[in-house]
């Protein structure tokens, strides 16, 4: 199945922010009110808001122009930039855009449909580019921009991560929660910190809302704290030396901090899905390189993106993201697709999500030197106050593994909420679902393309079988996702039919395909094109967590990364096969019978071929001659007044008059494909015979009528002669038509 549009949710993204929580419940309760009551009550479903003449409406005109959104959402609080970084990174979009463009081999016109349809794939691009900008020491303007707004996310982050590191230690200790969250207000110094956290840690504290023994540690850790079980939790310490406290390491403080920041936006199937589905399109730029994929023009970014073991590791956890059994809610027909879930168990999302959040936390507060300080209240207040002043520097980060994921990560949030698979007006719309309100782009996308005779057809083989046949669709079962698709192609584009095991169904665009091999293993291919290779299928196995992280300088030779004509997968039926792509229309060199003319039949060959040995049929249609003038009104328009179609490879036509005839002719394959050829016919002339009436000469007195009479014979029925008579005596020609 095509995971990357399982990324198509509907996500709710709670933010904690301190001391703005009324002002947030203040606006959605404001913007409540403007709601309808029966939009008001959504559960389930979504509805879109739009404005109509200044006011909230769900009945929204129509509009099939709108363009995909951009690939980062910068309207999230935690990921807004400046103008100038907006532009910036604008540019940056833009260029991704062009550079997936490129490494497809796709047409310039298909921008719209790589920033829908091709979304994953481009951002895989955008990834690139700011890791390129990055680690280029004499950036431009806008890869200056870009790491500026990336280096701010990353102190924003810090801030965050230590304020919500020196709470989650408040509440352990039992100290008071309200007064730590005025400090915090003030700008404290490192000084007045200490001095509060170094307060007495109590098991309860007065009112049962802090202190050790209340303490949980929030999720997805909420298993790794037990001090709740403590003996002195229950009993009075006993011991002449006095009880030890569990007493939690910094480290831990320090990602429960990060877990408060950003477990609501990571803890999600959503964000799985689509940080598997951006390190997946990761993953191509690996295998073009690993593969030795000669005749493509892979951007220099996406090519050097995972050179390095620090980026490899980085990325391997996402990429080795299991997929489960999905479901496609509802029934869904044609054009009219629906958001995909339910892809990722629960047991995935909770393993990602506590890696990316230690990742995160560990990168944010690298440079704060903590550890000078003696005890722990000590290197949590070092924390809180060196966070605004710490400047990260992104290119250590990149060569840290850890770090590095915690940035990928970081990426990876600015690209959510995912965009709906609907079509509206991004500028000033609102999706309502699950009974709350929040902003959620539509993803715009392009008309699917019909099928066409250029698209290119599958060769399909069995396994241990000598033949193939060949069709313009594949049909295959993944194992992981229990989705049977039916996929055609457009250039080198998939389009795919899902249907799920409970037989809902959605129609697809996808520059990639998941499939099952024969040794039951996961494959991630896409396909692509070149002048001296043709079409080829590029992908690399999909990692699992046993397995080793995906290397270009090893992939080819450990067989984990592959650019082949050919792919081995396993169909619905539950069977063994094998595919390759190609474009092999039918072949005609029509001949003629020598020097034909009107009245007598003029014999065809269509001397058809099959570069692939397919049987052809044939269709001859013949231009008539017309005696009206063709006038179109709807192009496309035939000029030609053709015959009803002749079948055969041979057909034989009479023309009843001369003059230069179109002859088309149609030869299809078994598979569907079909060349038409059209050519002119030139009909030699056949002149006419005159016999006269009478016959012979007499003569007749001066200034009487004569009449000369006789009878004129066409070859062709449809034949028009013209008689002219010469009297002799000067006096006017006289001229007739038959």
């Amino acid at each position: 199945m095509n995971t990357e549009l399982l990324r198509h949710l509907c996500p709710l993204f709670v933010r904690r922010r301190r001391g703005s929580l009324a002002r947030v419940l203040a606006a959605l309760l404001a913007l409540m009110m403007l709601i309808p009551t029966a939009a008001q009550t959504a559960h389930a479903d979504s509805v879109t808001l739009c404005e109509v003449n200044g006011q909230l409406t769900t009945n929204c005109p129509p509009n099939t122009n709108y363009s995909p959104p951009d690939l980062l959402n910068l309207n999230q609080p935690t990921y807004a930039a400046t103008a100038v970084q907006t532009a910036s990174l604008q540019v940056l979009e833009q260029q991704a855009i062009t550079n997936t463009i490129a490494d497809h081999g796709l047409p310039s016109t298909d921008a719209n449909a790589v920033a829908s349809w091709g979304r994953d794939d481009a951002e895989a691009e955008l990834w690139a580019l700011l890791v390129q900008a990055i680690n280029t020491t004499t950036r431009t303007t806008d890869q200056q921009n870009a790491v500026d707004w990336l280096t701010g996310l990353m102190k924003y982050q810090a801030v965050q991560a230590a304020d919500d590191a020196g709470l989650e230690y408040v509440k352990w200790a039992g100290l008071d929660q309200t007064y730590y969250n005025s400090l915090l207000a003030t700008n404290p110094s490192q000084s007045a910190l200490q001095t509060f956290l170094s307060g007495s840690v109590v098991n309860f504290n007065g009112n049962n809302t802090g202190g050790y023994c209340v303490y949980r540690s929030p999720s997805p850790y909420g298993s790794e704290y037990t001090g709740y079980n403590d003996q002195t939790c229950f009993t009075p310490c006993t011991s002449l030396l006095g009880c030890t406290t569990p007493t939690p390491t910094y480290d831990q403080f320090v990602k429960w901090g990060g877990a408060d920041v950003n477990n609501a936006l990571f803890n999600s199937a959503q964000f799985a899905l689509v940080s598997r589905s951006i390190a997946m399109g990761i993953g191509f730029g690996a295998a073009v390189v690993g593969a030795a994929a000669t005749g493509i023009a892979l951007s220099v970014a996406l090519a050097s993106v995972l050179v390095g073991s620090a980026l490899q590791v980085a990325i391997f956890p996402f990429l080795a993201i299991p997929l489960s059994t999905a479901v496609i809610p509802g029934a869904l027909s044609g054009a009219a697709t629906a958001e995909l879930a339910g892809s990722v168990t629960a047991a995935a999302v909770g393993f990602i999500v506590a890696v990316v959040i230690a990742a995160i936390a560990i990168a944010v507060i690298q440079g704060i030197n903590v550890f000078s300080a003696a005890a722990l209240p000590g290197q949590i207040a070092t924390l809180i106050a060196g966070a605004p002043t710490n400047t990260p520097d992104l290119g250590a980060a990149l060569k840290n593994s850890t770090q590095a994921q915690g940035l990928f990560s970081l990426f990876v949030g600015a690209t959510l909420p995912a965009p709906l698979l609907a079509t509206c007006d991004n500028s000033g719309s609102l999706v309502i679902g699950y009974g709350t309100v929040y902003p959620t782009p539509c993803l715009n996308p392009t008309a699917i393309p019909a099928a066409s005779n250029a698209d290119p057809e599958f060769a399909i083989q069995a396994k241990s079988a000598t033949t193939k046949t060949y069709a313009t669709t594949l049909t295959w079962k993944d194992a992981a996702t229990q989705f049977t698709t039916t996929a055609r192609l457009s250039g080198n584009w998939f389009v795919d039919q899902e249907t799920d095991s409970k037989g809902n169904t959605a129609t697809l665009q996808t520059l990639r395909i998941a499939y099952t091999d024969w040794n039951g293993n996961e494959q991630t291919a896409w396909l692509v094109h070149s002048a001296n290779d043709g079409y080829r299928f590029l992908g690399f196995a999909n990692p699992s967590s046993g397995s080793a992280p995906l290397d270009p300088s090893t992939c080819a030779s450990a067989g984990t990364c592959f650019y082949s004509p050919t792919i081995n997968y396993v169909g619905s039926d539950g069977n063994d096969y094998s595919a390759s792509v190609l474009l092999a229309l039918p072949t005609v060199a029509p001949t003629v019978s020598a020097n034909p003319l009107e009245a007598g039949p003029v014999n065809f060959t269509a001397n058809g071929s099959s570069p692939v040995g397919l049987p052809l049929t044939y269709q001859w249609q013949f231009e008539q001659p017309s005696q009206f003038i063709s006038i179109c009104f709807q192009p496309p328009c035939n000029p030609y007044n053709y015959t009803a179609p002749v079948s055969g490879p041979t057909a034989s036509y009479t023309w009843q008059t001369s003059g230069a005839f179109q002859v088309q002719l149609t030869a299809t394959d078994s598979a569907g494909k079909y060349t038409v050829d059209t050519f002119t016919v030139t009909i030699g002339d056949v002149p006419p015979t005159l016999t006269l009436d009478p016959t012979n000469s007499y003569t007749v007195p001066v200034g009487t009528v004569t009449t000369l009479g006789g009878t004129v014979v066409h070859a062709g029925s449809s034949d028009a002669e013209t008689v002219d008579v010469n009297w002799g005596d000067g006096s006017p020609q006289g001229n007739c038509i038959f």
